[in-house]
């Protein structure tokens, strides 16, 4: 069986592997990056899936690429204040791209997960 000349070739095999390990972090089922303009920015809303609660005590953040990190909030929570009662927001002036880090807690699981999301705008 004879292979496909470019396979022999190091340069376009090396960019068939680099795609390959350049692959983006699987969506979560858990929660769910909504984003619609506000003004001169963008609102980034964090919804969790049905049944999930979103932990307030540690407030979800943006990790933008220079470094400076920025936090979702609703001033809605439930009563004991763990939980955000209404998904919380973040208004980001400029570009939006960065990592999302929020605990998570899914229906019927006592432990909350660390949930990453990638902004990619």
């Amino acid at each position: 069986m004879k292979r496909a000349a470019w396979l022999h070739h190091p340069v376009a095999l090396t960019a068939l592997v680099l795609a390959a390990c350049r692959s983006a972090p699987p969506a979560t089922p858990y929660l769910t990056l909504e984003r619609e303009p506000a003004g001169a920015g963008i609102l980034l809303r964090l919804v969790p899936a049905p049944g999930a609660r979103i932990n307030a005590r540690l407030a979800p953040a943006l990790e933008r690429p220079d470094g400076k990190v920025l936090r979702f909030d609703t001033p809605d929570r439930t009563s004991d204040s763990a939980y955000y009662a209404v998904p919380p927001v973040l208004v980001v002036e400029g570009a939006t791209a960065g990592i999302i880090r929020a605990s998570v807690c899914p229906e019927g699981e006592e432990v909350c997960r660390v949930v990453v999301v990638r902004s990619e705008k």
